[in-house]
């Protein structure tokens, strides 16, 4: 039987919509919802399967992607399900793969379990017509295509998926090497190949031609020049780079500041040219604040991470907010452990001192004056992990319940009890800095009479002392002050840091993340050669030809000068 070139795509297209429609496992997109309706409603942070009912051995009816909202319906009163409405169908969502939008409270308590209609069992006489093979190497999307002429992607590593051609489309997923995807369609205009893909509910997306291996005769397959592809409408989602804002009241400069958009930029590129690109396993935040103009970028914003030592500095501060007189030198002593050495023994001594005696209602107590501060983000709900075991007998401790602070939550797996933005700790330092330069900030206003210039000075003196020739630091040259405050666990490295420079003052915090294992020889070059950019990009006379990271030293004490400057009672001025 012979076939023209465009009735043959017709039926790779049919063959592989009714695939689809056949093993009923994508939610299509039907009419957009109004995004100003009252209600709740639920997008997936990155994907969510679809069940017939409110546990993991009900059927699957489909999967919603990062990107598109859905109305919430009903949630269980006995499991962490949630119901929603789907353009021609209902189905349950489990909670902590999804982030909700409006009062919960509002929505009915229900138990209901979805029917499910069986789908066509077997392709139409006009596509049965043609041959069609059954291919395993093929993605699933499209196990039953016509043998002729197909032309199939396949990454060369691994590739994004996006909604259209180009890093300005959402992303909706990945392909990986080992499995092929027909191609559909070719772009005039741009490199990019739209394929066959169950990633979301059109059952399309697009790759960037550099990023496949493709297979077959690429001249056969359809051209388009379009840019509007017909996909569900999208939820308005945070840019990955964005004009941060104080979480307190300020006031900015006008105008706008190229050095730091053109900066953030380059950052954010050198971020995925690392693989670490937001909504996947291995991902990063930064935050560049400009202390000059008040001028701040977030990339990859909203994100939260495990707060690792970085906490310290909210400890640090809550201490300060506490103290009434210069430290004595055993307590200056424990403050420096805490900050140099990030000891946890230490760390959870000062807790106690916070919570009069209470190390978890210390850690409380520094939640309460973060979220005072306007720093929602930021949140230590208990003591840190030592490893030393308390055979003191005691009754059971109560658990300690988190706190939702508004953003996500979910994607890096954060501590439950130990979290931030980058944002928010580089607000916060930023805090710290300007009580420090003339004690103006949000620290005075918040607790008037609670901090002294003095005292701030105290803390980013003591920040000054931390030395470990990694990260922030290996990206300045060595005679540049830093402030900062360091911090690792197995899957979470970050570097939150006051920078003063001959160019300029700023303040800088990188968070990296991955799911499995963060490398420090992945990391800890990301972190120094990002800020390595940014003094170069505030001091062009002066320029630093490559990062120094050092091997980061045993902490085998406190230096003296760290202990005057904590018992300090005039510090100079810290520029």
């Amino acid at each position: 039987m012979s076939l023209s070139l465009h009735h043959l795509i017709r039926l790779i297209l049919l063959g592989v919509a009714l695939a689809v429609l056949a093993t009923g496992t994508f939610v299509r997109p039907g009419a957009a919802y109004s995004q100003d309706a009252p209600g709740v409603w639920v997008e997936a942070i990155q994907f969510a399967n679809v069940r017939a009912g409110p546990a993991v051995n009900y059927p699957q009816i489909g999967t919603i992607t990062a990107g598109t909202r859905y109305p919430m319906i009903g949630r269980s009163a006995r499991f962490p399900w949630y119901l929603i409405r789907l353009p021609e169908t209902e189905g349950w969502v489990y909670v902590d793969v999804v982030k909700v939008t409006g009062d919960l409270k509002t929505v009915p308590i229900t138990e209901k379990i979805i029917s499910l209609t069986p789908g066509p069992a077997s392709l139409p006489t006009a596509a049965s017509s043609v041959d069609v093979t059954l291919t395993p190497t093929l993605a699933a999307t499209a196990t039953l295509i016509p043998t002729a002429e197909v032309v199939t992607a396949e990454a060369l590593d691994t590739a994004n998926v996006r909604y259209g051609p180009g890093t300005d489309f959402p992303r909706i997923g990945s392909i990986s090497k080992g499995m092929q995807y027909p191609v559909l369609h070719r772009h005039s205009l741009f490199p990019w190949l739209e394929i066959a893909f169950d990633g979301v509910p059109s059952g399309r997306g697009w790759v960037f031609r550099q990023t496949v291996r493709v297979y077959g005769d690429l001249n056969k397959v359809p051209i388009t020049s379009s840019r509007d592809f017909g996909y569900p409408t999208l939820t308005p989602t945070a840019q990955m780079i964005v004009t941060s804002v104080p979480p307190f009241t300020a006031t900015l400069l006008p105008g706008t500041n190229d050095l730091l958009g053109k900066l953030s930029s380059d950052i954010y590129d050198y971020l995925l040219q690392n693989k670490f690109e937001p909504g996947t396993d291995t991902q990063g935040s930064a935050f560049l604040l400009d202390l000059r103009t008040g001028h701040a970028i977030a990339l990859n914003p909203g994100v939260a991470y495990s707060g690792m030592s970085l906490a310290k500095i909210p400890i640090l501060v809550s201490l300060y907010r506490k103290l009434d007189t210069t430290p004595k030198k055993d307590e200056a002593e424990i403050i420096a452990e805490m900050m140099i050495c990030s000891e946890n023994i230490a760390s959870n001594t000062v807790l106690k001192w916070l919570g009069d005696g209470d190390p978890e209602k210390g850690a409380q107590y520094v939640t309460e004056t973060m979220h005072s501060l306007g720093f929602k983000s930021i949140l230590l709900l208990s003591s840190f992990w030592t490893g030393a075991k308390d055979t003191t007998p005691t009754s059971p401790p109560q658990p300690i319940p988190t706190v939702q602070t508004g953003v996500d939550q979910v994607s890096t797996e954060p501590d439950p009890y130990n979290q931030a933005t980058p944002a928010d700790m580089g607000w916060l330092l930023a805090g710290i800095y300007q009580c420090a330069l003339d004690g103006s900030g949000v620290l005075t206003t918040t607790f008037p009479n609670a901090f002294t210039v003095n005292e701030c000075r105290q803390m980013i003196g003591i920040m000054r002392a931390d030395r470990i020739g990694a990260m922030i630091e290996a990206g300045v040259p060595a005679d540049i002050p830093v402030a900062h405050k360091h911090g690792w666990i197995n899957d979470t490295h970050g570097d939150a840091a006051y920078v003063s420079t001959p160019g300029g003052d700023y303040i800088l915090v990188v968070m990296l993340h991955n799911k499995t294992w963060l490398n420090y020889e992945n990391s800890f070059p990301v972190i120094a050669e990002i800020s390595r950019m940014t003094y170069n990009a505030y001091n062009p006379a002066r320029l630093l030809d490559k990062t120094h990271t050092q091997p980061v030293p045993d902490c085998s004490g406190v230096p003296p000068e760290a202990l005057a400057v904590l018992q300090a009672s005039n510090l100079p001025p810290i520029r």
